[in-house]
Protein backbone atom coordinates (compact mmCIF):
# COMPACT_ATOMS: atom_id res chain seq x y z
CA UNK A 1 0.00 0.00 0.00
CA UNK A 2 3.26 2.31 0.75
CA UNK A 3 4.38 1.37 -2.71
CA UNK A 4 1.43 2.44 -4.43
CA UNK A 5 0.59 6.30 -2.69
CA UNK A 6 4.69 6.97 -3.69
CA UNK A 7 4.16 5.69 -7.06
CA UNK A 8 0.71 8.16 -7.23
CA UNK A 9 2.55 10.75 -5.61
CA UNK A 10 5.61 10.38 -8.35
CA UNK A 11 3.20 10.02 -11.42
CA UNK A 12 1.10 13.42 -9.27
CA UNK A 13 4.47 15.46 -9.31
CA UNK A 14 5.59 14.64 -12.93
CA UNK A 15 2.18 15.46 -14.53
CA UNK A 16 2.26 19.11 -12.46
CA UNK A 17 5.81 19.62 -14.42
CA UNK A 18 4.35 18.58 -18.14
CA UNK A 19 4.93 21.05 -20.58
CA UNK A 20 1.50 21.68 -23.03
CA UNK A 21 1.34 23.78 -26.64
CA UNK A 22 -1.82 25.74 -25.11
CA UNK A 23 1.16 28.03 -22.97
CA UNK A 24 1.30 29.71 -26.29
CA UNK A 25 -1.04 32.19 -27.36
CA UNK A 26 -2.29 31.23 -30.93
CA UNK A 27 -1.73 33.67 -33.87
CA UNK A 28 -4.79 33.20 -35.21
CA UNK A 29 -6.65 36.56 -34.41
CA UNK A 30 -9.80 36.15 -32.65
CA UNK A 31 -11.56 39.53 -34.51
CA UNK A 32 -10.61 40.96 -37.87
CA UNK A 33 -11.90 44.08 -36.90
CA UNK A 34 -9.69 47.48 -37.63
CA UNK A 35 -7.04 45.27 -39.37
CA UNK A 36 -5.27 45.32 -43.06
CA UNK A 37 -3.83 41.92 -44.98
CA UNK A 38 -2.17 41.89 -48.34
CA UNK A 39 -0.89 39.64 -50.62
CA UNK A 40 2.25 39.19 -51.84
CA UNK A 41 3.28 41.29 -54.68
CA UNK A 42 3.49 39.39 -58.43
CA UNK A 43 5.89 40.79 -61.19
CA UNK A 44 3.93 43.70 -62.49
CA UNK A 45 3.81 44.87 -58.33
CA UNK A 46 0.22 44.13 -57.96
CA UNK A 47 -0.77 42.80 -54.65
CA UNK A 48 -4.49 42.56 -53.15
CA UNK A 49 -5.41 44.48 -49.90
CA UNK A 50 -8.54 43.75 -47.44
CA UNK A 51 -8.92 46.45 -44.73
CA UNK A 52 -11.79 45.19 -42.21
CA UNK A 53 -13.59 47.43 -40.53
CA UNK A 54 -15.27 47.20 -37.03
CA UNK A 55 -18.76 47.79 -38.53
CA UNK A 56 -18.90 44.11 -40.22
CA UNK A 57 -17.51 45.67 -43.62
CA UNK A 58 -14.34 44.93 -45.63
CA UNK A 59 -12.48 47.05 -48.43
CA UNK A 60 -11.29 45.12 -51.17
CA UNK A 61 -8.53 46.96 -52.82
CA UNK A 62 -6.03 46.45 -55.45
CA UNK A 63 -2.69 47.95 -55.26
CA UNK A 64 0.15 48.60 -57.56
CA UNK A 65 4.10 49.43 -56.61
CA UNK A 66 2.28 49.91 -52.65
CA UNK A 67 -0.34 52.43 -54.57
CA UNK A 68 -4.20 52.20 -54.82
CA UNK A 69 -4.75 51.76 -58.58
CA UNK A 70 -7.80 54.08 -59.44
CA UNK A 71 -11.81 52.59 -59.41
CA UNK A 72 -9.87 49.11 -57.92
CA UNK A 73 -11.93 49.19 -54.42
CA UNK A 74 -15.09 46.39 -54.10
CA UNK A 75 -17.00 46.71 -50.33
CA UNK A 76 -17.59 44.00 -48.50
CA UNK A 77 -19.59 42.60 -45.99
CA UNK A 78 -17.76 39.96 -43.84
CA UNK A 79 -18.73 36.97 -41.03
CA UNK A 80 -15.79 35.94 -39.27
CA UNK A 81 -16.09 32.72 -36.68
CA UNK A 82 -12.34 31.99 -36.22
CA UNK A 83 -10.71 30.47 -38.60
CA UNK A 84 -13.27 30.50 -40.96
CA UNK A 85 -13.98 33.76 -42.91
CA UNK A 86 -16.66 34.59 -45.55
CA UNK A 87 -16.60 38.27 -47.69
CA UNK A 88 -20.10 38.89 -49.45
CA UNK A 89 -20.42 41.67 -52.39
CA UNK A 90 -21.79 44.73 -52.15
CA UNK A 91 -21.67 45.12 -56.45
CA UNK A 92 -23.03 41.98 -57.79
CA UNK A 93 -20.29 42.34 -60.05
CA UNK A 94 -17.80 40.85 -57.66
CA UNK A 95 -16.75 37.63 -56.12
CA UNK A 96 -17.78 35.81 -53.18
CA UNK A 97 -14.54 34.46 -50.67
CA UNK A 98 -14.66 32.01 -48.44
CA UNK A 99 -11.69 30.56 -46.67
CA UNK A 100 -10.18 30.81 -43.43
CA UNK A 101 -6.69 31.36 -41.45
CA UNK A 102 -3.92 29.32 -40.74
CA UNK A 103 -1.18 29.33 -38.64
CA UNK A 104 2.03 28.21 -39.31
CA UNK A 105 3.29 28.58 -35.99
CA UNK A 106 5.05 31.84 -36.48
CA UNK A 107 2.59 33.74 -38.13
CA UNK A 108 -0.87 33.21 -39.87
CA UNK A 109 -1.95 33.87 -43.44
CA UNK A 110 -5.69 34.14 -44.53
CA UNK A 111 -6.32 31.87 -47.52
CA UNK A 112 -9.57 32.90 -49.71
CA UNK A 113 -11.10 31.15 -52.70
CA UNK A 114 -13.94 32.41 -54.77
CA UNK A 115 -16.49 29.94 -56.48
CA UNK A 116 -14.14 30.94 -60.68
CA UNK A 117 -11.07 29.28 -58.73
CA UNK A 118 -9.78 32.78 -57.91
CA UNK A 119 -7.54 31.97 -54.63
CA UNK A 120 -5.87 34.86 -52.81
CA UNK A 121 -3.14 34.40 -49.71
CA UNK A 122 -2.66 37.19 -47.25
CA UNK A 123 -0.94 37.96 -44.59
CA UNK A 124 -1.59 40.90 -41.90
CA UNK A 125 0.48 44.20 -42.00
CA UNK A 126 1.39 44.95 -38.11
CA UNK A 127 -0.29 47.96 -36.80
CA UNK A 128 1.29 50.11 -33.94
CA UNK A 129 -0.18 47.66 -31.19
CA UNK A 130 1.88 44.56 -32.30
CA UNK A 131 5.24 44.29 -31.35
CA UNK A 132 8.01 42.71 -33.21
CA UNK A 133 10.02 41.27 -30.38
CA UNK A 134 9.09 39.13 -27.01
Amino acid sequence: MKQLFIFMAAILTLSTFTACNDDKESDIPRSLDDSVWVSVANEQGEQTQIHFLSTGEAAYNILINGKQEINTQANYNYTYNSPSLTLMPKQADMPTFTGRIISNGSYATMHLSSPDGMVIVLTKVADKTDTIWQ
